[in-house]
C-alpha cells in the first residue's frame, strides 16, 4: 500500500486531465448540447468527432459526476446544468476557464520566479489588468452563481428578518 501523500501525488498528475476535459467541454459546448439526453453517435457527429473518442471523453466527464448516462445517452447532470451550461441561470464557465488560465500561467512562470532577484517587482501590471477585466464578467458570475445561495440563507437564517426574501 502507498502512503497517503504517494497517493495524492498519483492522483495530482490525473487531475490535469480532468482539466483538459473540463475545459474541452466548456470550449466546444458540451455540456449544453448535453442538456438533453444523446447517444455517442448523435454527440459525435454533431461535433464531428469520432465517436471512439467521444465516448473516451464522455466516460470521463461522467466519472466526474459533471454527465450521467442511461439507456437514452449521456445527459449533463440535472444539478450541474444550471453552473456548466451556458444558458444556465448560475452558468461559471467563463470563471472557471478564467481561473483555470491564471493559475496556469503562474505554473508556468513558476521556474522563472524562483530565479527573480530580490526587489525585482513581478510582473504585476499585466495581472493587475487581467484581474480588473476579470472582475467585470467572470468573478461577478462566480459570486452570483456560488455566493447568492450562501447569503440568502444567513439572512433566511436570522430571525429578524421575514422569510422569502431571497
Amino acid at each position: 500500500m502507498f502512503p497517503t501523500t504517494l497517493t495524492d501525488l498519483w492522483t495530482l498528475t490525473a487531475s490535469s486531465i480532468k482539466t483538459e476535459a473540463v475545459r474541452l467541454a466548456l470550449d466546444s459546448a458540451l455540456f449544453d448540447q448535453l442538456a438533453q439526453p444523446s447517444t455517442v453517435e448523435q454527440f459525435a457527429l454533431r461535433q464531428q468527432w469520432e465517436p471512439q473518442q467521444a465516448t473516451a471523453l464522455l466516460e470521463l466527464l461522467w466519472s466526474m459526476k459533471l454527465l450521467t448516462r442511461d439507456a437514452a445517452g449521456y445527459q449533463t447532470s440535472a444539478e450541474m446544468q444550471a453552473y456548466l451550461c451556458q444558458t444556465g441561470e448560475r452558468y461559471i464557465g467563463d470563471s472557471w476557464r478564467f481561473r483555470y488560465q491564471s493559475l496556469r500561467d503562474v505554473g508556468q512562470q513558476l521556474a522563472a520566479l524562483m530565479q527573480q532577484t530580490p526587489g525585482t517587482p513581478p510582473p504585476a501590471a499585466r495581472m493587475d489588468a487581467c484581474w480588473a477585466q476579470a472582475a467585470q464578467k467572470q468573478i461577478a458570475q462566480e459570486q452570483r452563481a456560488l455566493t447568492v445561495d450562501r447569503a440568502c440563507d444567513i439572512v433566511g437564517a436570522l430571525p429578524e428578518f421575514p422569510q422569502g426574501l431571497c
